[in-house]
């Protein structure tokens, strides 16, 4: 157990490289690279300093044949679903603090037996606080509008680029919708200031014949 940990030790928290820990400890590459490769498969490439401390105090187990390695299974998500149900139910009562963390639900599924990275659990937990927490997105609904006709008219201002004589040139466009026949009027400006707005609207009712009510 102290070889165990003095090799994740090492090369975790201290950063010495596989051949650096090998010379110092006396034992070859290959046995280094097997303590380090358990204890990635138990608790992912990049544990937080809880789950490491938790795996360093657990005894090395050399008889791993009634533990069955797993991925993440629809058995281990609804195991998941169940802590998290009952981490939901305890919030509701006021009980936050009987809460399971998701280290404690990686370690109740090894006392299950279950061999499995503890970055599975922490990514399918993540999976579903997201999933919980995002809103529901209600249907996109529209109102059809009706006018009558020359009841209604909307304007605005667009901008337009064009080349002109082999210049590029950017206009301003005042733009004329009739709501109840989608008549569209257009005209271009060279700028967009009060004297344009007049002088468009302007134009469009002497086009029309008429203004709108």
């Amino acid at each position: 157990m102290e070889e165990r940990d003095s090799i994740i030790l090492a090369y975790r928290r201290d950063g010495l490289s596989i051949r650096e820990i090998a010379r110092r400890n006396g034992m070859s590459r290959k046995t280094v690279r097997k303590y380090l490769r358990a204890f990635e498969q138990a608790v992912g490439d990049n544990p937080d300093a809880e789950a490491m401390d938790t795996y360093l105090q657990q005894p090395v187990r050399y008889d791993s044949s009634k533990r069955v390695r797993r991925v993440m299974n629809q058995q281990v998500m609804e195991a998941i679903d169940g802590f998290m149900a009952r981490n939901r139910s305890n919030a509701a009562a006021g009980l936050r603090k009987q809460q399971m963390r998701k280290i404690d639900m990686w370690r109740r599924l090894r006392d299950q037996g279950i061999e499995i990275a503890y970055s599975t659990v922490c990514q399918y937990v993540r999976a579903l606080e997201v999933a919980v927490s995002a809103p529901a997105k209600s249907p996109a609904a529209f109102i059809r509008q009706e006018y009558e006709p020359g009841f209604r008219c909307e304007f605005d201002w667009g901008v337009l680029t064009l080349w002109i004589a082999g210049v590029k040139t950017k206009l301003h466009m005042a733009v004329f919708t009739m709501n109840h026949s989608n008549l569209r009027r257009a005209y271009l400006f060279s700028r967009e200031d009060t004297l344009a707005l007049m002088e468009a609207h302007r134009n469009c009712f002497r086009a029309l014949g008429a203004r709108r009510k």
